[in-house]
């Protein structure tokens, strides 16, 4: 599984999908001409993935601070951190 592959399963494992996050869906795919991301059956424009990249970083922020008094928040910080990180894969590949 290369390293895209992998991410994008350790952010679908975070969110509660189990081995479901290895899972490759055919309906879903990414348009790096575009921006685009079509996510099973839904079109998610590049617009909307930025406004994302932005949430993400601002809850890897938020949750580290956090994370600094409570331990357990750990794991919600580690999450934010997969989401952005996957985001700004498919950021670059717009990029390229």
């Amino acid at each position: 599984m290369d390293s895209k592959e992998h991410l994008i399963s350790q952010l679908a494992a975070s969110f509660g999908m189990g081995s479901a996050g290895s899972t490759k869906y055919s309906d879903s795919k990414f348009d790096p001409a575009t921006g685009t991301l079509y996510c099973e059956g839904i079109t998610i424009p590049r617009a909307t993935m930025v406004r994302a990249l932005d949430y993400f970083e601002r809850q890897k922020e938020y949750y580290r601070k956090l994370s600094q008094t409570d331990p357990n928040i750990m794991d919600n910080y580690l999450f934010a951190c997969v989401a952005y990180n996957a985001i700004s894969m498919l950021m670059v590949e717009i990029e390229k």
